[in-house]
Parts: structure tokens; C-alpha cells; sequence
């Protein structure tokens, strides 16, 4: 899978964190700002309410150009809809099944946390079928829940970027001043829920996580 479509800034939805915007209405902030990947987080069991909601995102996305729909965690659901793909996180679906649930075509992207947790990865008969990898957190978050996680050293980060056959997004407390700074490190791109979600104008947050990232690609290729 070309690194391209899997795109170098993911915004995350979220309506657990914060409650002033749906799923549908941050998904239409991120597709105004022209971000290439929207994750669709919803930590709650999908009612009718959530599956219709969800539906509508779905034709959304696919009318617009050059943006990919990732469904969080629901495996199940994401091949139903026809989304682009799915994220799971290390007690989510296995790969295995995950890779035979989803199209061919579908993304699967994966959480990893540890150099250790890449090498598992990497031991699967299906790792071929994953297209990025989400590693962190880099900067610790509370976003999976109260629990706090901590934030990954660098010296790790960096090692499974060296050791990571596929795109690595850094996840965890990113924000507009900290893209550079993982991208130097070896980051394809950035995947952002609360500098987006929780923002007072998730728009024009967008846009400047957009213009941090195309920044950040222009810096790092004109020291190469």
C-alpha cells in the first residue's frame, strides 16, 4: 500500500472527550481542512442512532477527494460500510481475523507501544496486510480513558521508526508545535484527537496541524 494514501495527518473524533461537536460535525470540520485521513473513534457500543450517524460519515468521506475514512476498533463494521479501513489497538481484533474480515483493499492500521510489540507484529503471517502502523504515546495521554498513559521515550520512538517497514504515525499528545519534532525522528505523519477535537475551533485547528505538517515535509527535505 502506497504511503501516500495513508496520508500524513489523521484527525481523530471524539465525543467522550468532549460533547459541543458530534462525530459528524468535527468529520465535516476535517474534510473542509482537506486532512487526508479522519479516524472515527467512538469508544461506546454503536446503537441505531451511532450506525446511522455513522453511515452518513461514511457517503461523506467517499464524495470527497483524496480522504480516507478510518473506523476505529469496529472490524466488523468498517468492512459492512465499505469504509477505506480500520485501526485496532493491541486488545482490539486480532490481525489475523481482521485481515480476513476486511476487503483487500481496506486499510488496516495498527497501535503499537514498544519495539517488543513491533517485532510480534512483524512475526505475523499477515503483517503484509498492515499499511501504517500508530505508534506512542509519544507525549503520554488520557484519551483511552482516566487512565494515564506515559509518554514513550525517544530513544524508543526513534527505534521502531528505524525498524518499522511501514509508515509510523505518532499519536499522543501531538500538537501543531510537536509535528516537526516527530517527523524529525522518523514519523511519517501525526495523528491528533485532542489538539483537534477538544479545539475551540476544530477547523481551524485542522488547518493548522495541515500547515504544521507541510511545513515539517518541506523542513526535513531540504536538509536531506
Amino acid at each position: 500500500m502506497s504511503a501516500v494514501r495513508v496520508g500524513r495527518l489523521h484527525c481523530i473524533t471524539d465525543t467522550s472527550l468532549q460533547k459541543r461537536f458530534s462525530h459528524k460535525q468535527l468529520v465535516k470540520m476535517a474534510l473542509r481542512a482537506k486532512v487526508p485521513v479522519i479516524q472515527y473513534r467512538n469508544k461506546n457500543p454503536i446503537d441505531a442512532k451511532a450506525l446511522t450517524e455513522l453511515q452518513q460519515i461514511v457517503e461523506s468521506v467517499r464524495k470527497a477527494e483524496q480522504c480516507c475514512l478510518i473506523i476505529n476498533d469496529h472490524v466488523h463494521l468498517a468492512a459492512q460500510l465499505h469504509a477505506d479501513g480500520v485501526h485496532i489497538g493491541q486488545e482490539d481484533l486480532s490481525l489475523e481475523e481482521t485481515a480476513k474480515v476486511l476487503n483487500e483493499g481496506q486499510i488496516i492500521g495498527v497501535s503499537i507501544h514498544s519495539a517488543q510489540e513491533l517485532r510480534k507484529l512483524l512475526s505475523s503471517p499477515f503483517y503484509e496486510r498492515v499499511h501504517y502502523i500508530g505508534v506512542g504515546p509519544v507525549y503520554g495521554t488520557y484519551s483511552k480513558g482516566s487512565r494515564y498513559l506515559p509518554p514513550m521515550s525517544s530513544r524508543e520512538f526513534a527505534k521502531i521508526c528505524a525498524m518499522s517497514p511501514f509508515p509510523v504515525i505518532a499519536i499522543g499528545g501531538i500538537t501543531k508545535e510537536r509535528v516537526y519534532d516527530v517527523m524529525a525522528q522518523g514519523a511519517y505523519g501525526v495523528a491528533v484527537l485532542s489538539a483537534f477535537a477538544c479545539a475551540e475551533d476544530p477547523y481551524s485547528a485542522a488547518m493548522e496541524l495541515m500547515e504544521a505538517v507541510h511545513s515539517a515535509v518541506d523542513k526535513l527535505q531540504s536538509t536531506r
